[in-house]
């Protein structure tokens, strides 16, 4: 008989990829459709609420009161990623996940370059280091899916630099070579924005039937955070302020 092999780590959240990387496909081509160019702040944020709609509420429209939040979603993003206060290290985190989030940054500016393999290879070893150290379920959860974003994003932003779709051609720069020298920060900004996602708090509850049953509300503002904070980075120009500590 053979033996039971069973994996070193399981991440519960990389359900997240196929629609996370659909979901930066509609935003991009929503964005630029716009006329006239560019798109506006408003726009992303109309837009940004229309695909998590469409994420998480499929089976039927949220009310009135819960579009008021999702609407809220990209303003409370912007304003706690430009600071003046790091979300990230005041009390919504504890000393051992700061300290994993600070190793997950600093790994990601140099293992996410232009090799596919080491990227990918960096990806598993921080997903099982998470999985592995010690932090409760309800700790890694957070960090497990802001990695399985930034992963993601790496995924789908090395391709538009080798082949670059129409959308994206009018965002990115045409020389490829400086866009890889962006490319490191790129994920860096959507895992942070991530896990600022995880920090904001609406009272809407997902209609869609496999993300309804047993997901915290926050996955909604995680999924979110990355999307805004990536395209506020890449097409608005958002500029983080410096910060001690991360």
């Amino acid at each position: 008989m053979g033996a039971n092999l069973q994996p070193p780590f399981i991440n519960g959240y990389t359900y997240l990829n196929e629609s996370y990387n659909n979901s930066l496909d509609q935003i991009v081509g929503s964005l630029s459709a716009i006329t006239p160019q560019p798109p506006t702040i408003e726009n992303l944020n109309s837009v940004l609420v229309e695909v998590i709609e469409k994420q998480y509420f499929n089976l039927a429209k949220p009310s009135f009161d819960q579009s008021q939040q999702l609407n809220s979603i990209l303003g409370n993003i912007f304003n706690a990623y430009v600071g003046p206060q790091n979300p990230l290290v005041i009390n919504n985190f504890s000393d051992k996940q700061i300290f994993i989030i600070r190793q997950i940054i600093s790994g990601i500016g140099y293992n996410c370059m232009n090799n596919p393999n080491s990227a990918e290879n960096y990806f598993v070893l921080i997903q099982e280091n998470i999985a592995t150290s010690g932090l409760t379920t309800t700790e890694q959860a957070p960090l497990l899916q802001a990695v399985a974003i930034a992963y993601v994003t790496y995924q789908y932003f090395y391709s538009q630099i080798i082949s670059p779709s129409t959308e994206w051609a009018n965002y990115i720069n045409s020389n490829s070579a400086i866009n890889f020298i962006n490319f490191p920060r790129w994920i860096q900004v959507a895992f942070k924005g991530a896990l600022i996602g995880s920090t904001q708090s609406i009272q809407v509850t997902p209609t869609t039937s496999i993300q309804g049953i047993g997901v915290g509300y926050n996955l909604i503002t995680t999924y979110a955070g990355g999307l805004a904070t990536t395209f506020g980075e890449i097409i608005f120009g958002w500029v983080e302020r410096p910060i001690q500590g991360l």
